[in-house]
């Protein structure tokens, strides 16, 4: 009777003591254990290889509590593709102190500047798009700047990441060649590129003999100038060569080639008492070239990309015409089979300065694609004896070809 009970007890403390004695310490070992026990506990975001507490290898187990002497120890721990912590650490007596083991993963300066370059693309083309789309005449944005926003993340990133030792951050690929002569090929979008004339007259007239004095009433005229007539429309061919000087320095020359730009004309007839029911509206639609000449100063190259501010001058071909309208009086019948008219005349040139900041992405060996954008100095629009004048703003993406 007393057998049978004494033998699961010994096997029971037998199993204690294997416990104790042989597992326990592959999680929480004593080291130099005194009377008056000290505890500490390891806290990392990523498993150690190996932990060293003054130079004694210990296991690398979260949630375990650890005893040990009080005092002054350090701490060294070690992980894969991670930089080595070092840390001087008290532990108190009758108290559990967390160790904290925060690894960061190895890097370079090429591997920081990869990340800071892929949110600064992001930005470049992110505020292009917004600014697109809140301004009406800028909706041609919003496509060239998806396009050179998607190759940047499908073309230029994957080849650059594909580079980078995953471990050390170290880049081991060699950068695209490049060439001193480059022919440019791409289009080119505007925002703000419209400009406006509003101007006032009194006309007088003398229309039926039944009548035997001069009617006179008011017109109001206004007149747009856009470079691009519509969406479809609204994107110039850019053709040009660069050719570099210097190690930081090239010229570049373009034309932007508009096919059809919009210059439209409103009148507006109106007596004291009849508004705006004589209005009539013409277009015209003719083509604008535009010459650039530039000065890159490039102050960033690596990793397959280029970044350069830009400085330059500019000048168009002048477009002008004129334009007739029949006079109607308003809500006047017997008035209407008039034969008077009013001719308008209307003339756009532009020439000054440019500056702006372009991007390359070298994709391939003799190939890349750029992304810049331009800030124009005014046009100048000139509609009945008005004269008026408005800044603009371009993208301008495309490819070179290096020779």
């Amino acid at each position: 009777m007393k057998k049978g009970i004494l033998a699961p007890q010994f096997f029971l403390h037998v199993t204690l003591l294997f416990w104790l004695f042989w597992l326990n310490p592959l999680k929480a070992q004593d080291l130099n254990v005194s009377a008056d026990k000290g505890f500490f506990m390891l806290d990392f975001n990523q498993t150690p290889d190996s932990v060293f507490v003054n130079d004694q290898l210990v296991g690398a187990f979260a949630d375990s509590v650890y005893t040990i002497q009080p005092g002054y120890y350090e701490f060294r721990a070690f992980s894969k593709c991670a930089y080595s912590i070092t840390s001087k650490i008290q532990i108190l007596p009758k108290r559990v102190k967390r160790v904290i083991l925060r690894f960061e993963h190895q890097s370079t300066p090429e591997s920081r500047l990869y990340n800071r370059m892929k949110y600064i693309n992001y930005f470049y083309s992110s505020i292009g798009i917004i600014g697109g789309l809140v301004v009406d005449t800028g909706t041609e944005f919003v496509l060239p700047l998806s396009i050179i926003g998607l190759s940047e993340h499908f073309i230029w990133k994957p080849k650059v990441k594909s580079g980078f030792d995953f471990c050390t951050g170290e880049y081991l690929a060699e950068n695209f060649k490049t060439s001193d002569f480059n022919i440019m090929v791409g289009l080119t979008s505007e925002i703000f590129g419209e400009v406006i004339t509003h101007t006032t007259s009194v006309d007088s007239k003398r229309f039926n003999s039944s009548i035997p004095y001069n009617i006179t009433w008011d017109a109001t005229e206004k007149t747009v100038f856009r470079s691009s007539s519509s969406v479809s429309s609204g994107y110039a061919l850019s053709i040009g060569v660069e050719k570099s000087v210097s190690r930081y320095f090239s010229l570049t020359a373009s034309s932007d080639i508009y096919p059809f730009t919009e210059i439209k004309v409103y009148r507006d007839d109106k007596t004291r008492f009849f508004n705006a029911e004589g209005n009539y509206s013409y277009t015209a639609k003719k083509p604008l070239l535009r010459f650039n000449l530039d000065l890159n100063v490039r102050y960033f190259q690596s990793l397959d990309q280029e970044w350069s501010f830009s400085i330059g001058a500019y000048f168009s071909n002048t477009i002008s015409g004129s334009v007739e309208f029949p006079a109607t009086m308003p809500n006047l019948i017997l008035l209407r089979d008039s034969t008077y008219s009013k001719t308008y005349e209307y003339k756009f040139s532009s020439a000054g300065f440019k500056t702006g900041i372009s991007t390359k992405y070298h994709v391939a060996d003799n190939f890349s694609l750029f992304f810049n954008y331009f800030f124009y100095m005014p046009y100048k629009f000139e509609a009945n004896g008005i004269t008026e004048r408005s800044f603009f703003l371009t993208v301008n993406i495309g490819t070179l070809f290096f020779l």
